[in-house]
């Protein structure tokens, strides 16, 4: 699908839907003079210059590339900022506390099912557990808008890598682009690390960014 479905008409103009990312950058591709949308307002992002910062000052035609295929020089510096950061990334996380909730007669708050239902252990009481070795879930949003800028997106991928190459780190978990799957897989098959590797997946709790 390469052109959006029936304009959606609301306050704000034209809600344009497409089927995913892919058919919207095809849209865009396949516009050359992107002058006009087909509520009559000018599109002018086509007209956007490299000097620009939002699309990290490649111009229109580049964003799209950039869109499609990621950073190439993002790899690198994540590369290198990750042996900086691994040792700043889970610092302490060899006691990690996670709450654990126990029944009894007397508790911190209580339980009002078990009240309603008379049951004398209605109490609940929080009680911390120590564990090791956690299993890490990355939750990163798949939007970058113009108040994030490249560095934040470099430094994010370096605490992802910092995070499967961690020994402390027991698991990971990731939904997003192929590409990036493959690199957690061999990283974490390498290290001998449980993983979740879900490519061109979406998720509707965890969205990974398609960076590699």
């Amino acid at each position: 699908m390469t052109i959006p479905v029936q304009p959606v008409k609301s306050a704000r103009g034209s809600l344009y839907v497409y089927a995913s990312i892919g058919a919207i950058l095809n849209a865009a591709d396949k516009r050359p003079d992107y002058a006009t949308g087909a509520d009559g307002l000018k599109l002018p992002s086509r007209t956007n210059t490299a000097e620009e910062s939002w699309d990290y000052g490649v111009g229109w035609d580049g964003a799209l590339r950039l869109a499609r295929e990621g950073w190439a020089d993002g790899r690198e510096a994540i590369s290198a900022l990750a042996d900086k950061m691994r040792e700043e990334v889970l610092q302490d996380s060899a006691a990690l506390e996670a709450p654990e909730f126990v029944h009894g007669v007397a508790g911190a708050y209580v339980d009002v099912p078990a009240y309603l239902a008379h049951d004398p252990e209605c109490m609940v009481a929080w009680m911390p557990v120590v564990k090791d070795r956690p299993i890490v879930r990355l939750y990163v949003s798949i939007c970058g808008s113009s108040g994030v800028d490249s560095a934040d997106f470099k430094r994010r991928g370096a605490a992802a890598a910092a995070l499967v190459d961690n020994p402390q780190v027991d698991g990971i978990c990731f939904v997003g682009k192929s590409s990036t799957c493959r690199i957690i897989a061999e990283r974490c098959t390498a290290a001998n690390k449980r993983y979740q590797a879900m490519g061109s997946a979406k998720n509707h709790l965890v969205v990974i960014p398609d960076y590699t």
